[in-house]
């Protein structure tokens, strides 16, 4: 490896930057709340966060570092068909708004609910209810392995540092922050994370445009490779990617994701108006087209400068997840801190949705386990103090255990996309 492909101090000092501001956020998120710890406060915000910052919030909750490093490698070696997926939220997301949405939010101004599973209780009955409390619990625990395990596989390619430090030390950090700040802090760092994101991807498409000779020799290298093909009709259904799958059978995992999962429905309770939650939502779909065309153009140039060398063949890196961080270090080495900056952006999508999944299990667990044995037994409601204070230990103890599952995700061989879209194609459902 050259002098200009070492992830060099500038660029430690600017991940450990993003790291730190996190962590920061969590800990001004705490001292906000001093005075009035409830659930309320730390599971919804108080019902009082912005549009914006929601909104970014949302779309950072699974958009992960298995995008950031994931998509870009899935085109790179089969094509542009992926990309036709920034189709589904045009059919998904408007029906969240008008037909979901408004019942959540209706009935957390009326029965006060936080998890979202508390419905089912109300329109079936309890059993229903533990049911669809533990599918999302084994989905998120196996989903944040993952998503944790992707960038610390990306941080050990471009520093040397060993996988498991790097996936202890972020975990960490993340649990640090969620747990003593709540809905606030997990709101806030991930606005801030999603900038990060945005900056890492634009830094890594317009340095590769620049090296690659712009943007018209990039299109045609790919076109001569036949990675340019975007619709693909066919409906065999195990071809790699199809409209049909990308655009249909993504439609129906964006409503899932939207319109029934507990991280979600948070996050549309922390704003007061049903009308301003709509609105949140509703910015999603330009955000989600911008941030899927970026990573298709790191895809692109990547693939300008790799087409006549695959470094996975080359042996240059070991696994196809590795090829995004390897061209980071190749475009951008020479710039003092862009690195550190790509890799900010990579843990960034991670940290969000761990912070997410983190805060969102100690929610449905107290909420549909612990409070409700609780009234059961005692024939009272648990304090607010109590539960706040067992919600945090709660978010320590789901921590503690994505990281250990994330030291376990080595034990994969396939595409980190592949094993998540494995994992969420079982567990999901409206």
């Amino acid at each position: 490896m050259s002098e200009n492909e070492r992830f060099s101090t500038v660029d430690s000092v600017v991940f450990a930057l993003s790291l730190l501001m996190s962590a920061g956020i969590g800990v001004f998120a705490a001292w906000q709340s001093r005075n009035h710890a409830t659930t309320s406060d730390y599971y919804v915000g108080s019902k009082q966060m912005s549009v914006i910052p929601v909104s970014l919030s949302l779309l950072a909750s699974f958009i992960s570092a298995i995008a950031v490093v994931g998509i870009p490698a899935e085109i790179f070696y089969y094509g542009m068909e992926y990309i036709t997926y920034v189709l589904s939220p045009l059919l998904a997301i408007p029906v969240v708004c008008w037909v979901f949405l408004p019942v959540f939010h209706r009935l957390g101004d009326e029965r006060n609910i936080t998890s979202a599973y508390q419905y089912l209780e109300l329109r079936f009955n309890r059993y229903v209810r533990l049911m669809g409390t533990l599918a999302f619990t084994v989905m998120t625990f196996l989903y944040m392995a993952i998503v944790l395990y992707t960038p610390s596989l990306a941080l050990s390619q471009v520093t040397g540092i060993s996988l498991w430090l790097t996936i202890v030390c972020s975990g960490g950090v993340c649990t640090f922050y969620t747990a003593i700040g709540g809905m606030k802090a997990v709101v806030w760092t991930d606005a801030l994370q999603m900038g990060f994101l945005f900056l890492g991807l634009l830094a890594l498409g317009i340095g590769g445009l620049i090296t690659a000779g712009g943007f018209a020799n990039a299109w045609e290298i790919a076109v001569k490779g036949g990675r340019t093909q975007i619709f693909n009709f066919d409906p065999n259904p195990i071809v790699r990617y199809s409209t049909w799958a990308t655009v249909v059978g993504g439609s129906f995992m964006t409503l899932s994701l939207y319109a029934s999962n507990q991280s979600m429905i948070q996050r549309y309770l922390s704003i007061k108006k049903s009308s301003h939650a709509q609105i949140a939502v509703l910015l999603n779909i330009p955000l989600k087209i911008v941030l899927v065309l970026l990573l298709a153009l790191c895809a692109l140039v990547m693939y300008a400068h790799h087409w006549d060398c695959d470094p996975l063949l080359a042996g240059y890196v070991s696994k196809s997840d590795q090829i995004v961080p390897y061209f980071t270090l190749q475009v951008l080495g020479f710039i003092p801190g862009a690195t550190g900056l790509f890799v900010a952006a990579c843990y960034s999508g991670a940290l969000s949705t761990i912070s997410s999944g983190v805060n969102s299990l100690a929610a449905v667990f107290l909420c549909d386990f612990i409070k409700t044995y609780y009234d059961d037994r005692h024939s009272r409601e648990m304090s607010e103090r109590k539960a706040t204070r067992i919600s945090k230990i709660l978010a320590v103890t789901f921590g503690l255990i994505t990281i250990a599952l994330a030291l376990m995700c080595q034990l994969f061989s396939n595409s980190v996309v592949r094993v998540s879209k494995t994992a969420l194609k079982h567990l999901y459902f409206p």
